[in-house]
């Protein structure tokens, strides 16, 4: 199943997002895709991600299927808000990226070691 975002940003968009969903499997990665806003037949994406859901399954095992984290688009985002920080939104900006990825690296940190912790009692 194919559903468009509910983007934050309204004015000045100039890309549409889509994400794809398999219903049979709601665990399992999400594909977004990425559109040129315009009016154009152009029916190709501009971008497309592969979202890896968790990296432990619904188990407690690593997963196996791989793709991009919002770690690592959070960590691209903060790159370009380094390169380009010349005003203050950029600043805030880069704060709170830069917090979210803080608190999704305790995430993973303590995933991990619940993960450890389950290999060693069994």
């Amino acid at each position: 199943m194919v559903v468009q975002l509910s983007t934050i940003q309204k004015q000045y968009k100039r890309n549409l997002l889509f994400k794809n969903i398999d219903e049979n499997n709601p665990n399992s990665n999400y594909f977004y895709y990425v559109f040129e806003n315009n009016n154009s037949d152009n029916k190709e994406p501009i971008g497309v991600l592969q979202i890896q859901n968790d990296f432990l399954d619904k188990d407690g095992n690593l997963a196996s299927i791989k793709g991009v984290t919002i770690q690592d688009i959070l960590e691209i985002v903060r790159d370009r808000l380094i390169s380009s920080s010349k005003a203050k939104e950029e600043d805030n900006a880069l704060t709170h990226v830069e917090e979210a990825l803080m608190w999704l690296n305790k995430l993973e940190s303590d995933k991990m070691e619940l993960y450890k912790n389950q290999i060693k009692n069994e």
